[in-house]
């Protein structure tokens, strides 16, 4: 919730069907991978990081 504040939890948590402390929890073991996968070697990619890391971990909770 501190990385991503809790709106941003609550409507993952709505879109996978989770309570919003199990999203949180889901997401606080997927978070560490979501920011390998955007950082290919080390490197900042170009553009809009947040929204390209929000559309990843969508498609991990599946949309609804």
């Amino acid at each position: 919730q501190q990385v991503l504040g809790s709106g941003a939890i609550q409507s993952l948590a709505a879109r996978a069907g989770l309570s919003p402390d199990a999203a949180g929890s889901q997401l606080a073991n997927l978070l560490p991978g979501v920011v390998d996968k955007l950082t290919p070697g080390g490197e900042m990619p170009q553009g809009d990081i947040l929204s390209t890391g929000m559309n990843l971990l969508g498609g991990l909770f599946g949309d609804k």
